[in-house]
């Protein structure tokens, strides 16, 4: 009987081999059977019962491998993907509540605009109508205002008697009983005392 000649393996036969894994691993896992089948040395059965590919454990070892961290890069990639599109959600609510915010401050400096200028209305009514009391205490007889004054609490009388002319004053001051004309003037001391301390210094110079 003749001996069996034993198989040769050229390098450009093994070049195709690895080439022909690559490529499977581009195309995907569904490759190896085929390659397994199509190959010239045939496919090997493993002891998981998966083909090694061209009966080379070590390019079978290489095969499982790449399959592996390809698998892990899909994971990894699923995962990048999955963070990417919680950023964007974040990032979309993030703007959505800054243009909320400002759109509520813009309606708060409205409203704030609003109330100022309903606060000043307010404040220029009340001195035209204190003005208005004072003009008409002025045109009093100072009997008749005296007798007036002393039905008010002392505070009361004196915030009118401090914007009056001081001669009329004065005169409407002779006319109250001594006690109640004492703690006028000394509201109206103290409020005058007060305002002088607030001017600023080149006013109190001058």
């Amino acid at each position: 009987m003749s001996k069996m000649k034993k198989p040769q393996f050229h390098p450009l036969l093994m070049l195709s081999v690895v080439l022909a894994v690559s490529v499977s691993l581009r195309v995907g896992s569904g490759f190896g059977p085929v390659l397994a089948t199509t190959s010239p040395l045939g496919a090997v059965s493993g002891s998981d019962g998966g083909a090694m590919v061209c009966g080379l454990p070590e390019l079978e070892l290489m095969y499982q491998t790449l399959l592996s961290d390809r698998k892990a890069l899909d994971e990894r990639l699923l995962a990048a993907s999955a963070r990417e599109r919680d950023l964007e959600t974040a990032d979309s609510l993030i703007r959505e509540s800054f243009e909320e915010l400002q759109t509520l401050q813009a309606k708060l400096s409205s409203e704030r605009e609003e109330f100022e200028g309903e606060r000043a209305k307010v404040v220029e009514d009340a001195q035209a109508d204190l003005k208005q009391l004072v003009q008409v205490y002025e045109s009093m007889k100072p009997k008749d205002a005296a007798e007036l004054f002393e039905t008010m609490s002392p505070e009361f009388a004196a915030g009118f008697l401090g914007r009056m002319q001081p001669q009329i004053a004065g005169e409407i001051l002779s006319a109250v009983s001594s006690d109640f004309a004492y703690a006028v003037s000394v509201l109206i001391a103290a409020r005058n005392t007060k305002s002088a301390d607030f001017k600023p210094q080149s006013a109190q110079d001058g």
